[in-house]
């Protein structure tokens, strides 16, 4: 039996009001959990997406605070009802703050036990230190070589990881669990997680080599038979794969204007029995009631959370209402977790104060990332580099001019702030390549501008035809152009040397990209914007 739903939320980013418009644009009374009659029973459930270990506040829309794993966890715990579950839709850890990040993870997995998640479906980022790190992450454990962070040994999650379209090669098997079900005054209800299927196009190769990853709508149709043989009718999708509102004014965190992306792309493919998507990976914010289902996403860093009750009537599902809720950095902090996000942001400050050297002027994303192709080449010039390639999606903030923090003037750059920009430790690599090979690569990566470079410059026509978006005649190493019959040296990173041109070449380590970044600053400080190295026709 197929009902739709009744309701749609809408509530603004900032200042969310407390009541609710339908579709047809009447006022919808608050729902405040469990009714009185006893046949109807309400599920609230209480999702984020793509946190990556942001215990501390961060800044959102017009410059003001939000999030926080302490404030986080103090608005989640109001919002339950006895019928209530917390969830994630994936990257919860990696890419994170040095707070989290510079202690594998752990600090966050501690909080998300004390804030009470109970499942968290895996996205690309968990991948991000191998297969085995992750496992630890729900197992606990020391880490293998850097040992345990905290004073006591760390624990593993309490929570669930969920992957129900992540198979070892070898076995078949999941690496995680598919789905778990459970039950609320009688009612069962099914929650399923899953990543993207693109997740080894953005994770180090040789980190995911294992493993398969399924296309994500043909999973979870293979998935429902043995779901609904188990009891349950009613499924939640927890998918790190998203989505955007494609309109360019009047979107608020509630709002669902000409929505677009891969979950949006599904709705007509996904089985019934779904009735509640929340999703992640794109760090946006949408709440919409599309082909009877509700379908969220709650941006990233913990600065909102959905909040969804699902109404049964009978054992039947009956209705669902939504509402994406902001959570400010003036709210108060839940105690607990504010003492534990206290201890590892004083262990991280300690290394994260150090002032590593300077900059002259403010350095954005593309200056800072021909500032981190620099600091590969000279890291990989004492074994022969000619040049650099940095991937565009791994320089992950800005460097400011203006002072902050325990900073004195205006200008110095701390350890903290260069980890904000590189926070995946991902290994440095020199290798061999012909010519040819390295102008495939520039080729190739001409239509999707993915690169940063040092040691060369070039044009490239990104409208063309493949071959031809860039020449050789225009590519300059050193002064000279490009010789496809020639031997290249070059310097890479974990992510871009898993192109397919680098197959097979000689490779040798050097070290992680951060240190390399540090040392750059160390040697050529005060640092400024450097020339544009790729000129597009």
């Amino acid at each position: 039996m197929r009902i739709g739903f009744a309701t749609l939320a809408i509530a603004f980013l900032v200042g969310c009001g407390s009541k609710r418009e339908d579709a047809a644009g009447g006022d919808a009374a608050v729902d405040g959990g469990i009714d009185a009659a006893p046949s109807r029973v309400t599920v609230r459930v209480l999702g984020i997406n793509d946190f990556h270990g942001a215990l501390e506040p961060t800044t959102g829309v017009g410059d003001m605070l939000f999030g926080g794993a302490a404030r986080l966890a103090a608005r989640v715990k109001a919002a339950r009802t006895p019928n209530s579950i917390f969830v994630s839709a994936g990257d919860l850890i990696g890419g994170s703050p040095l707070a989290s990040g510079g202690f594998h993870d752990e600090p966050t997995i501690r909080a998300m036990n004390e804030m009470g998640l109970e499942l968290n479906a895996v996205g690309n980022h968990e991948f991000d230190e191998g297969t085995g790190e992750l496992l630890r992450m729900q197992t606990g454990g020391c880490h293998a070589t850097d040992g345990c962070a905290g004073a006591t040994l760390f624990p593993g999650a309490k929570f669930g990881f969920l992957a129900a379209n992540v198979r070892y090669k070898s076995t078949g098997k999941t690496v995680f669990p598919p789905y778990a079900i459970r039950e609320f005054s009688g009612v069962k209800v099914a929650f399923v997680g899953m990543t993207t299927k693109n997740t080894p196009a953005t994770t180090v190769t040789s980190l995911v080599d294992e493993l398969v990853f399924d296309d994500e709508v043909e999973t979870m149709t293979a998935l429902v038979p043995k779901i609904r043989a188990e009891g349950a009718e009613t499924i939640v999708f927890m998918v790190h794969e998203g989505g955007a509102q494609a309109s360019p004014a009047g979107v608020t965190a509630n709002s669902c204007l000409s929505p677009v992306g891969p979950v949006f792309d599904w709705l007509p493919k996904l089985p019934d029995e779904v009735k509640v998507v929340i999703a992640g990976h794109y760090h946006q914010m949408f709440n919409c009631s599309l082909s009877g289902r509700v379908l969220m996403e709650s941006a990233s860093r913990g600065h909102v959370f959905s909040q969804v009750d699902l109404t049964f009537e009978g054992g039947r599902f009956l209705e669902a209402t939504a509402t994406n809720e902001t959570v400010k950095g003036a709210d108060a902090p839940d105690p607990a977790v504010d003492a534990i996000v206290g201890t590892y942001s004083k262990l991280a400050s300690e290394k994260g104060d150090m002032k590593v050297g300077s900059i002259s002027e403010t350095l954005d994303g593309p200056a800072m990332g021909r500032v981190i192709a620099d600091a590969m080449l000279q890291a990989g010039a004492k074994d022969g580099a000619e040049v650099a390639l940095m991937n565009t999606g791994g320089v992950r903030a800005s460097l400011p001019f203006a002072r902050s923090g325990p900073e004195l003037t205006d200008g110095e750059v701390r350890y903290v702030e260069l980890f904000q920009v590189q926070p995946f430790n991902n290994p440095l690599t020199v290798l061999t390549i012909s010519g040819d090979k390295l102008l495939s690569v520039l080729d190739g990566n001409a239509a999707v501008g993915k690169l940063y470079v040092a040691g060369m410059t070039y044009s490239q026509t990104p409208s063309a035809e493949a071959g031809k978006r860039v020449l050789a005649a225009e590519v300059l190493i050193g002064g000279t152009p490009l010789d496809p019959t020639k031997s290249y040296r070059v310097v890479t990173n974990s992510i871009t040397v898993a192109y397919p041109e680098f197959v097979g070449a000689p490779q040798l380590g050097l070290g992680i990209d951060i240190d390399a970044l540090v040392a750059w600053f160390g040697a050529k400080s005060p640092i400024g914007v450097s020339p544009e190295r790729i000129f597009t026709k």
